[in-house]
Formats: structure tokens, sequence, C-alpha cells
């Protein structure tokens, strides 16, 4: 008796071969977080994400020249290396070495020394490494360079003397003579105008940038300040500080194109989290639309430090903490309507430099002056504190290693990971990119899911269309003529 065999077409044998395969690449990429690539370096260099997180850079010393190399971050790929003759200066006992510098847009290398005859500055374009020509556009020493947020302005010179450049056409827009040495520039967020504040006369000047032409020019009864970001995301309110001579400061926040005055805050200035304005000493929480107001104030927490408003909740860091015998910060979520804690972190969490995530540590050494984080456990999520990558699971523990440095972007979901070769005399970066949403329908942002799903509700056709053609002969066959 001879046993039935399994019979299928080519078709079926394909769609199974197709539906293991994407069922192995969907398993392999079903974690939120993925390993993107993997680079080596030489040791001990700076290497962080540019300002607007398009490449990692590596600023080192090959012995003879200072190099900057470009590695594009979603890739890895070595995009640039731009090298320059090391220099020195020496003020005193103390010795001033050259270094790059990445303009805020990403599009721009710069090299400066900011001492002595190697103060003056030379640029490349990231792209194309094409040295830019600053002397035909200012004949001055370049000892002052200032590039627009977006990239799309320069403004160059000396202490008294500025070049404004169009870097689009290439062309001059404006020479401004006999400045105060004293003065403050700032670009608006969105490049279209520039703040010249003079701290000896304390005036503001606002100039559009295509033009070159001053729009409006005010006074402030208190000296106009520059913190890392001065204007609020949309460019609307401006930044100044008043302080009285009781050594109060205040925070005023005025409006950007005319300059008068929409509110005034006690407390220093920290920074602008969306439509929100955070302060220090005393910390508050203000709002700045439709009208400024105050929102939320620290008072329970007098040495808590604001850091970011998002999606309705203020989170904020609690310095009054001590884990293993050192100060940490304790972080916190607090719904600014309600006022109630709606999170808080473990003592052995510590911040990073992207707010929404989080590190979670074994082991932290140091002093009373200092510490550092020490064999890192894993990445957390600073909003719910849910685990994104766990250092001790099978598939991440070759990843874990003691004094790993972690570096994250600060607008994208992606960080890398730095360790140390010391038989290469090398480091090895780990890039670490996200690979879906982290919500329960992640999965169907995966190319990998929908294939799968695709072979899945095929092969059983298949096999049913197989039924229908490849039927068993009859073992005992009619023969012809009845024979």
């Amino acid at each position: 008796m001879r046993l039935p065999r399994p019979r299928f077409t080519l078709r079926t044998l394909l769609l199974t071969v197709l539906l293991i395969a994407s069922s192995a690449t969907l398993w392999w990429n079903w974690d939120v977080w993925h390993h993107a690539y993997k680079i080596i370096i030489p040791n001990n260099n700076r290497v962080e994400f540019t300002s607007n997180d398009r490449f990692i850079e590596n600023e080192y010393h090959d012995g003879s020249n200072d190099c900057m190399a470009y590695y594009d971050a979603r890739s890895g790929v070595l995009l640039r290396t731009i090298t320059h003759e090391s220099k020195s200066d020496t003020i005193g006992s103390s010795r001033i070495v050259s270094g790059f510098l990445t303009s805020p847009g990403g599009e721009f290398c710069v090299w400066h020394s900011p001492y002595g005859a190697v103060m003056a500055k030379e640029v490349w374009t990231v792209e194309t490494g094409r040295k830019m020509e600053l002397e035909k556009w200012s004949a001055v020493s370049n000892d002052y360079l200032y590039f627009s947020p977006h990239d799309r302005y320069v403004l160059l010179g000396d202490r008294w003397t500025r070049t404004l450049v169009n870097l689009d056409s290439r062309q001059i827009v404006k020479r401004f003579d006999s400045l105060n040495e004293l003065c403050s520039i700032d670009f608006s967020p969105d490049d279209n105008f520039l703040y010249f504040s003079d701290f000896k006369s304390q005036t503001v000047k606002r100039i559009a940038t295509s033009t070159g032409k001053t729009q409006n020019e005010w006074s402030f009864p208190a000296f106009p300040n520059s913190p890392p970001q001065p204007f609020s995301p949309d460019g609307t309110i401006f930044v100044c500080r008043k302080s009285t001579s009781d050594r109060k400061y205040f925070t005023l926040l005025c409006d950007a194109s005319t300059g008068s005055i929409l509110a005034e805050i006690p407390g220093s200035f920290s920074r602008f989290s969306g439509n929100y304005v955070l302060t220090e000493n005393p910390a508050e929480v203000w709002e700045t639309t439709p009208s400024p107001r105050r929102r939320f104030a620290l008072n329970a927490y007098p040495d808590g430090k604001a850091v970011q408003v998002h999606n309705g909740l203020l989170q904020f860091f609690k310095h009054a903490n001590y884990y293993a015998g050192f100060p940490r910060d304790l972080s916190t979520w607090v719904d600014l309507n309600t006022g109630q804690e709606v999170t808080r972190m473990e003592p052995e969490y510590s911040s990073t430099e992207n707010k929404r995530f989080a590190l979670r540590i074994d082991e932290i050494r140091g002093t009373n002056q200092f510490q550092s984080a020490s064999n890192v456990a894993a990445i957390i999520d600073a909003d719910t504190c849910e685990t994104l990558i766990d250092f001790s699971s099978p598939r991440w523990r070759e990843f874990a290693v003691q004094h790993l440095e972690i570096e994250f972007s600060r607008t994208k979901p992606i960080f890398f990971t730095c360790k140390s070769n010391k038989p290469q005399n090398s480091q090895q970066i780990d890039a670490f990119r996200q690979n879906r949403p982290r919500a329960w329908y992640g999965p169907a942002a995966l190319p990998e899911f929908w294939l799968t799903t695709l072979f899945a509700l095929a092969l059983p056709f298949s096999l049913i269309a197989d039924r229908r053609t490849l039927k068993m002969p009859n073992a005992n066959p009619q023969m012809p003529n009845g024979k």
C-alpha cells in the first residue's frame, strides 16, 4: 500500500519560502529600536551630533593636522573629512589650541582659534569640502563669525566692522561700520531679521536680513540678554533681562517687532519650551499665547529646575535627592492643569541631552563635586519610564560595557554609544535608530509586517487551488475497450 504523497505547485513552494523568510525578518526587526551601523574612529576624540542632527561630527588630531570628519547620521557613511594645519598660542601658562566648529544649520565647517595671530577663521562647505573665500567679503580680520540658524546668512568682521552676506547668492547685503565693541548680535529663528543690542546705549536695532535696512529701533530699561535661545520658537517674542539694586532678576518678554514689553516675570530666564517660558529663582512656568500668563510655580520644590513642557505636562528635576551618597536629579512630571505629579523616576535614573529619554544605571562613581555614571543598564522613556533597551538582555548584551558613553540626538529618535578598543587604540561607535512607533500599532509601520501578512493570506488560497488542480490519479484506471 502506497501512502499518498503531498503534492503542490511551484507557486505554493515559493509562497512558503517567502513566508518563512519574511517571518524571520519580521521577528528580527520587531523591536522598537535596532542597531543601525558601526563606525571605527581614532581614540580619545570628540564625537557628537551636529546641532541640526544631520551629521555625526568627529574632531581629532592625526599628528600634524586638525581633522573634522562628518558621517551621515542615518547611514553612518563618511561624507567628508576636512583637515587644517594645527596651530596653537600661549597666554601665560595656558596653551590655546585651534579647533573646528559646525554652523547651526550643519552646512559649514569653521576652523577657529580664539587668540593671537591664529585668530583668523576659515570656512568650508560640508557637502563639497570647498573652502570659502572670506577675504572677498571682508577685508578686516574676521575675528567674529555669526551664522543664522538655517545658514542662509553670515555676519563676519572684527569688533567695529561687520559684513552681512547672503550665503544663497554669495552676495554682500550690507556693511555695518562704527559698531560698539559691547554689542550683542542675534538672528531671528526664521533668519529674516538681525538684532543689534548695544549694551552701552541700551538700544536694540531690528534689521531685515534681505535688505540690510533698519526696520525698527527701541530702548530698554535693562541690558538686553543673550541666552542660548533669546527668541521664542515662532520668533515673535524677544527675551531681555532686568536687574535691581538688591540683586533681584526679572525676565522681560518683549514683542520682537516693536520692542514693547509684554510681561515682566520674576526670576532668571532658563529656556523656551514650545509656547512656554521656564524661569529659575524662582522656578515658574509662563504660557506665551495668546498673552503671557503664569501657569505653574514650583513653590514646593525650591531646589527644582524646570526642564520642558510636553503634552500639557511639566518635567522638572529635583536636586535635593541623594543616591549612593551623591546628589542626583530626580525627574518628575506634573500636570499643569491640576498640579499633581503623574510620573516619578527612581533615583538611579539619569537625564540625557534629549529630554525624552533617560538612563538607568547600576553604579555611580565620583566625588561630592563630580560624578559619572557607570554600567548603564537600560535606556528608558522619560515620559512613561518604559524600558526601551535593556542592555542585560541577550540581544543588547554585546553593547553593554563599563564606562559606556551615550550621545542622544536632540530632535531625532537616534543615539549612539561609544566604547574604547584599547588594543587597536580606537573607538567603536554603535548607532541605534527607532525602527517603528512604540504604540500597539507600531508593527504596521514595518514593510516586513505587510509582506508576512500578504504571504500568510496567499498560502492557504494556493493550497486550496492545488487540491483542485492536482488530484491523485485513480489506482485502477479503466483500460480502453474494456481490457
